[in-house]
């Protein structure tokens, strides 16, 4: 999902998520035919601000907390999945939060800023999109992408890409979304 910053991308996935959480359908149109267990990773902010919506949520969803994960780094610096050992780190956290279980769903929030630098050339995508096939590989879940449609970022040409483009001028990750 994409829109630009501050229009309320990761409310509509606290949203999703308190209400797969419970096996309801999401926005009471989207079945969800058993309760599923949400890994949520926080690239720009801490897990804080979603814990806040999903506790105002809770007033009016019967949220099944037990189905809901968050990634929280103890070093407190967000995982950069450029780097190969933060790429560990972060499977290795989702095995340990999901002992039980695997996740259903992981959530990004937002894509931009999981790889350090940005999404602004193809071989960061890449790796980004390496990194999310192995996730969905080795967990058999889905993910979903939150990202911003209105930072300014270039084409490697160094032209502008438009703002309204949520692939970041990438064609690898066009076709990564449309294809998986």
């Amino acid at each position: 999902m994409s829109a630009d910053a501050g229009c309320g991308k990761s409310t509509i996935v606290a949203n999703i998520m308190a209400q797969a959480s419970c096996g309801l359908p999401v926005f009471q149109a989207l079945p969800v035919a058993r309760p599923l267990l949400c890994y949520y990773i926080p690239f720009e902010r801490g897990a804080e601000e979603l814990c806040e919506r999903l506790q105002y949520m809770a007033t009016v969803i019967p949220i099944v907390w037990d189905n809901l994960r968050i990634y929280e780094n103890p070093k407190r610096a967000t995982p950069n999945l450029y780097n190969p050992v933060d790429q560990v780190h972060l499977l290795t956290s989702i095995m340990k939060d999901c002992p039980d279980r695997d996740p259903d769903i992981v959530f990004y929030d937002p894509i931009y800023q999981a790889v350090a630098g940005g999404l602004c050339d193809e071989d960061r995508v890449s790796i980004f999109i390496r990194f999310n096939v192995q996730l969905m590989q080795q967990f058999g879940c889905a993910t979903w992408l939150n990202g911003h449609t209105g930072k300014q970022t270039y084409s490697n040409s160094g032209e502008p890409i438009e703002k309204d483009d949520p692939y970041y001028g990438s064609s690898y990750l066009r076709n990564h979304c449309t294809g998986s």
